[in-house]
């Protein structure tokens, strides 16, 4: 059922949720135009769509912030 599949999340490493979507599915590729994806099982589809073909690939996620680096000194990486 999808839209069962809609509400699931899972869980990461550090507690945050990751909605499910195309754009971090194991099947998906970048597409040329922005907003799409290449789906290997279904063909072109927007990156927030949903099939039952999903199936969650950490290395698509793009973290939601980077981390701010300007505020490390030198001592933070002395031992």
């Amino acid at each position: 059922n999808i839209r069962g599949m809609i509400y699931m999340k899972k869980k990461l490493v550090d507690g945050s949720d990751v909605s499910p979507e195309c754009r971090n599915c194991i099947y998906s590729r970048p597409f040329s135009k922005e907003g799409f994806i290449l789906c290997e099982k279904s063909g072109i589809r927007s990156i927030t769509a949903l099939c039952k073909k999903y199936k969650y690939n950490p290395l698509n996620r793009v973290p939601s912030r980077m981390p701010d680096i300007t505020e490390l000194s030198k001592e933070d990486f002395s031992l």
